[in-house]
């Protein structure tokens, strides 16, 4: 039951997101950097969990999975990435590992510096990470 729930969000994102990512030239407005200065007894920063966002390359969809725990991210990956999709676009993976490997360091998607060559593909992928942070981010009741 609870898979189902899943897909019917994710068709639903999608739809929206086809349109939202593909506008690379717009910034990443939220942001979220360190929480070591958290006040004791506060929430954490996320609901934790797994979120994804769909990312749609030509008539191709590639999740973008995030997991993360109150505080910290835990996990970003690249789900459904095909040889195909892997050809077309040849910054993809490269670009994502990069940007993965900043926000473990960091844990924040703030002063990630990308080469002049995979600007586009750049903004693209934090555009989708930060859509999965922003579902995951925590919110009073």
């Amino acid at each position: 039951m609870r898979k189902r729930k899943v897909f019917c969000m994710q068709m639903r994102k999608r739809q929206v997101l086809s349109g939202y990512i593909a506008d690379s030239q717009s910034m990443i407005g939220k942001t979220y950097g360190n929480v070591a200065g958290e006040a004791e007894g506060k929430k954490g920063k996320y609901t934790p969990g797994v979120y994804t966002t769909n990312l749609a390359l030509n008539d191709n969809n590639v999740k973008i999975r995030v997991e993360v725990d109150e505080n910290r991210i835990n996990s970003i990956t690249m789900v459904n990435l095909d040889e195909t999709v892997a050809t077309m676009f040849q910054l993809l993976q490269p670009t994502f590992d990069q940007i993965a490997r900043h926000i473990y360091e960091k844990q924040s998607l703030d002063d990630f510096s990308h080469e002049e060559e995979s600007k586009h593909t750049s903004k693209v992928l934090l555009k989708a990470i930060q859509e999965a942070l922003d579902q995951a981010a925590y919110k009073e009741e």
